[in-house]
């Protein structure tokens, strides 16, 4: 998620992504870009850097995959400093006019095409969009969107970036294949029929937009266990991580989910030190109240 120097707002299909696992970390990112005094705090994580090179080296084979059957034009961007918001935009607009001009040309396939759109449909604040597409790869007169990844499964995560992008070419007029192709880690290929995908994406863009115009509308940071966007409470997830620990969260509970977690709060146990003092008489007490 950008936000620019005039104060407009740039999402992506990993804003989505976020948004699928916990709404409360990406309207903690939202109020960190607003300057509401608080920081989504970085994750040293050797296990996912693993994951990234490993995910990076699969992107590798599938490229070398394409070039050795057919021209591929690779393209590139630089993004200048979104402080300053005409040259990000004149950057990010070049990058993809220089798409849409492999788009036109004999290519047989684009690797890292660049797409932006200035403001979204029905964005209720100036909003934009930009992404990366891993390859769109010519099928006769029309063209297909691929991605690589290494899961064994198409995941919905991936398949929201599909969407996106497939929403983004479409609107540009780009003739598209009616599917849309992940390279699973096996080496096996995911298709997707597009009209399965775009609704499902639509409404999710529409949420995160929402989700922005409630932070810009607040000028508070977002509470934790906030009822419109709750967090996650996975210990891996960077927001939800340090208010655990500051909140005295049950979700400290080894194995505790998310369902269990949200009875006991509900059942007037706020904190792991109001529930690890009670008596088994006071906790059956308060959650008879609480099923009464």
């Amino acid at each position: 998620m950008q936000r620019l120097g005039d104060g407009s707002w740039v999402m992506s299909a990993s804003d989505l992504a976020v948004f699928q696992s916990c709404p409360w970390r990406l309207a903690r990112v939202a109020d960190e870009k607003l300057g509401k005094g608080v920081r989504v705090p970085d994750i040293t994580d050797p296990m996912m850097d693993l994951v990234a090179r490993l995910g990076l080296e699969h992107e590798a084979r599938t490229l070398e995959v394409l070039t050795s059957q057919m021209s591929v034009v690779e393209l590139s961007y630089e993004p200048a400093d979104p402080h300053n918001a005409t040259a990000w935009r004149d950057t990010i607009t070049q990058a993809r006019q220089e798409t849409l001009e492999a788009l036109s040309s004999d290519a047989g396939a684009l690797f890292q095409a660049t797409l932006y759109e200035d403001v979204l449909p029905d964005a209720p604040l100036p909003i934009g969009f930009q992404g990366f597409a891993d390859f769109i790869v010519r099928e006769g007169e029309v063209w297909e969107i691929w991605d690589s990844k290494l899961a064994r499964r198409a995941k919905d995560h991936a398949l929201i970036q599909l969407a996106a992008y497939a929403d983004q070419l479409e609107r540009l007029g780009v003739p598209l294949a009616p599917t849309v192709r992940i390279i699973l880690g096996d080496g096996t290929h995911s298709v997707h029929e597009i009209e399965d995908l775009i609704q499902p994406y639509r409404a999710m863009r529409a949420e995160v937009m929402a989700l922005i115009e409630h932070r810009v509308a607040d000028s508070h940071p977002l509470a934790w266990g906030d009822e419109v966007y709750q967090p996650c409470g996975n210990k891996k997830c960077p927001a939800c991580s340090e208010q655990i620990a500051l909140q005295d969260d049950l979700f400290q509970i080894a194995g505790i989910r998310k369902t269990q977690r949200d009875k006991i709060v509900t059942g007037g146990f706020g904190t792991l030190r109001d529930f690890a003092q009670a008596s088994r008489e006071e906790a059956r007490r308060r959650d008879s109240r609480y099923r009464a």
